[in-house]
């Protein structure tokens, strides 16, 4: 990853943030800020103050030291009723001690710089979001993570090292670049107004013009007026990302932890809110006492392994942003070759700190999902329905979406999100081929004081008095298969104790006391990967999307706006992939990004089983 060579240099008897690869300073002191503000913050608000829109996305070219976010951040918290996302990319990695200093020197002391500073990223290529009130920062480093993410911006800003010593920054090639993020009215703002940007803007799409400004001569304001094609070559798997202009009625169906985490997330929006679970509140898997949040180390550079670790990444800094749980993390341990090999090639990997056989998981650690899930949704203003099940779904005339229940009513949503667990095998089978695992774990008392730690099984740390060794997991292959009890209690007694001779530090068998199990059923996909986002029925995508092993290079339209949405087949990563399934279901509604690369979207896109058959007749 690319560093930044910062430093501090005198100037006008001033000490000032120097960037020594551009042989510049950042920015002038005098009126530095009020130079900002008048050719990006105002203009920009001054133009969305009448709009209806109930989210806007704003996209900067330049992050640097933050000082555009921050004086955006001071207005979005005057427009309250509205939600604001701003993608911040920048090539070049800043250390925050350089920033907050850096802050200090221009005046900048707020909640938000606190905020910026407790989940500031390590240095590491990929989406980073963080969380404040209305405003929701995305800092993106890495240009083929840029590339590999997909938003679309009302508003952007341009504001990098002058052209003479960053050129490449203000010609055609680069911005021709940021073309997939643009809409037709997308308006640009830069206070770089020389000739070789105003040509690559015009030759971009744009229509330009410059506006006097009172610090110096003039600054750049755009519109960007290229139709948009809605054609790509895998626009099968693509979201439409139109905004909503009216008041919506949405349903989440489930009240586990992918429930309550769409919950959280909707009721952020102007939507009136309907949960219905088939019995009470967090009934399913996630009634877990005490669950891991971990990372799987895996091989290197496979599309699995960054799944793995973006979600469990972006889960802890989530519940940490959210929910203030700060996690102290948890071990993993090589317990045979391959996983040997695995942590070998994870050795500079900088989410791990490897060992020997033993990896520390810096972020990852315990969360407590049966308190967890209700203390969620307890501050929600949404109309929570219990012992209502679900038996069908079906979608209008009118793309609605009409439910039909246990007790025989029917209710009608503009849109329905089923977070359905195991149970999401039944509504969808279909369509989507799902299998259920059921086993258990078990609850012993207290007896080893530890981080979580994983090798063949796992164990938790302590939790008012309580610890927790699992698990026993089998496969259910027909949806009337029960495991038979005593084989379960076998099995897992059996486990237990191969998890505790593989324990590579002292523990004593005999100093367990067993105080009950639970059992439950974890739903899962046939690759592995957790299904998220916008769903369409099988017959759809066969209709919309004939012959496409002949036409694999051809472009395609993308999928239409959908009202049925799925965060299921989470297995046994669900504390951190129902975090991406509620952004992604988020994203997908109203328009606005979802912290999460393209290409993970696609791994767990609820048509890609339909696709990939297509594919292949």
């Amino acid at each position: 990853m690319l560093i930044a060579n910062t430093s501090f240099r005198q100037k006008d008897e001033k000490l000032l943030p120097f960037n020594e690869d551009f042989d510049d300073f950042y920015t002038s002191v005098s009126n530095a800020l009020k130079q900002k503000q008048e050719a990006f913050i105002t203009p920009a608000f001054m133009d969305l103050k009448d709009k209806d829109d109930k989210a806007f996305v704003f996209f900067e070219l330049g992050f640097g030291l933050g000082l555009n976010f921050l004086l955006f951040a001071n207005e979005c918290l005057k427009h309250k009723n509205k939600r604001f996302y701003y993608v911040g990319y920048e090539k070049y990695y800043h250390d925050i001690d350089f920033l907050k200093k850096s802050w200090e020197i221009f005046g900048l002391n707020s909640l938000v710089c606190q905020n910026l500073v407790k989940l500031y990223p390590m240095p590491r290529h990929g989406i980073y979001r963080i969380r404040y009130e209305n405003i929701t920062l995305d800092l993106v480093y890495g240009e083929e993570f840029l590339k590999d993410y997909s938003f679309v911006a009302d508003y952007v800003f341009v504001d990098g090292f002058k052209s003479s010593t960053n050129p490449s920054f203000y010609e055609l090639e680069f911005m021709q670049k940021i073309s997939p993020f643009l809409k037709p009215n997308t308006k640009l703002f830069s206070y770089a107004a020389n000739s070789l940007f105003k040509n690559t803007l015009q030759k971009s799409g744009f229509i330009t013009k410059s506006v006097k400004s009172l610090y110096k001569r003039e600054n750049i304001q755009a519109i960007y007026q290229n139709d948009i094609n809605d054609e790509k070559t895998d626009g099968f798997l693509s979201k439409n990302l139109s905004k909503p202009q009216q008041k919506q009625s949405i349903a989440i169906i489930g009240t586990g932890i992918a429930g309550a985490l769409m919950g959280h997330l909707l009721s952020e929006f102007d939507d009136e809110l309907c949960v219905f679970e088939q019995s009470k509140i967090n009934s399913g898997a996630s009634t877990n006492k005490i669950g891991l949040l971990s990372a799987l180390l895996l091989k290197k550079s496979s599309h699995m392994q960054r799944y793995y670790e973006d979600i469990y990444l972006n889960a802890t800094r989530f519940y940490e942003n959210d929910f203030d749980i700060k996690l102290k993390g948890c071990y993993e341990y090589a317990h045979d070759e391959d996983k040997q090999k695995r942590f070998l090639e994870q050795k500079d990997n900088v989410l791990y700190e490897i060992n020997g056989d033993e990896a520390f998981i810096k972020d990852g650690g315990e969360l407590e999902p049966y308190k967890l899930v209700p203390s969620v949704f307890k501050p929600l203003n949404l109309k929570v329905y219990t012992d209502c099940k679900v038996l069908s779904y079906k979608q209008t005339s009118d793309d609605k979406v009409c439910l039909e229940f246990d007790d025989g009513t029917n209710k009608v949503f503009d849109i329905v999100i089923f977070c359905t667990g195991s149970g999401s095998k039944e509504l969808f089978k279909d369509d989507i081929k799902m299998s259920i695992n059921q086993g258990q774990v078990t609850h012993v008392k207290g007896f080893l004081d530890t981080l979580g730690y994983s090798s063949k099984s796992y164990i938790t740390p302590i939790k008012e008095n309580l610890q927790i060794i699992g698990a026993t997991y089998d496969r259910i292959e027909q949806d009337t298969t029960t495991l038979d009890k005593a084989k379960l209690d076998e099995n897992n007694h059996q486990n237990i104790q191969n998890f505790l001779n593989s324990y590579p530090h002292k523990c004593n068998a005999n100093d367990i006391q067993i105080i009950g199990q639970k059992v439950g059923n974890r739903c899962y996909s046939s690759d592995r990967f957790a299904i998220l986002g916008g769903f369409f029925k099988k017959e759809f995508l066969q209709n919309r999307y004939k012959g496409l092993f002949f036409t694999k290079h051809k472009a395609h339209k993308t999928l239409p706006k959908t009202p049925i949405y799925l965060s299921t087949a989470h297995g046994s990563r669900g504390l951190a992939s129902a975090v991406m399934g509620a952004f992604v279901v988020v994203s997908s509604i109203y328009g606005v990004p979802s912290g999460y690369a393209r290409s993970l979207e696609l791994l767990t896109h609820p048509a890609r089983f339909a696709i990939r058959e297509l594919k292949k007749s």
